[in-house]
């Protein structure tokens, strides 16, 4: 009779941590997925909070896009193409090299802000610009490509941009970009 007791007690306590085991279990799954939620939701608030940063940082790079696609496209020829730029370059210190692309992709007009310095290396940012500008114009019109960061141009923050233009006229430039700088 002590051994079936003994066995009845021994049962219990095996239910009983069994019982304890599955529980337990549960409240860790719970906690996990509480874990999961919360990490994601702080993860995409920081990610939220940096995209606002970054389009409040460069919304007056990108106004000043459309705004030169807009003078660009309205010029009649190369010499107006050039006085367009010129002037952009000359009233936003934060630009020192704006360039011209037809269609096609070639490059048809590149401008250096005076200004610039001896140090501005225009060479550095040939490739980052046509890429850009290739991006820019096999995209709609109007959208405005970034490039990444240009490291050999002496600076973490300058980058390339480039837009396509909402039509072009007849001989007309498809697309345009600008070398920024940090303001």
């Amino acid at each position: 009779m002590t051994t079936r007791r003994t066995l009845a007690a021994l049962a219990v306590v095996v239910v009983a941590l069994a019982s304890v085991v599955v529980a337990a279990l549960h409240l860790m799954r719970r906690d996990r997925a509480a874990l999961f939620r919360e990490f994601d939701k702080e993860r995409s608030e920081v990610l939220d909070a940096a995209v606002r940063e970054i389009l409040g940082d460069s919304r007056p790079v990108l106004d000043h896009m459309r705004f030169a696609s807009e003078l660009i496209q309205t010029a009649d020829s190369s010499a107006d193409h050039e006085r367009t730029l010129k002037a952009l370059l000359a009233v936003n210190r934060q630009y020192r090299l704006g360039q011209i692309f037809d269609g096609a992709g070639p490059r048809v007009l590149s401008v250096l802000d005076p200004l610039a310095g001896r140090e501005f290396r225009a060479d550095v940012f040939d490739q980052p610009m046509r890429d850009a500008a290739a991006q820019a114009l096999s995209a709609r019109p109007g959208h405005i490509e970034i490039s990444p960061p240009i490291r050999e141009a002496g600076g973490g923050w300058l980058r390339a941009f480039a837009t396509s233009f909402a039509h072009a006229r007849n001989g007309a430039p498809t697309g345009a970009g600008l070398a920024c700088r940090p303001p």
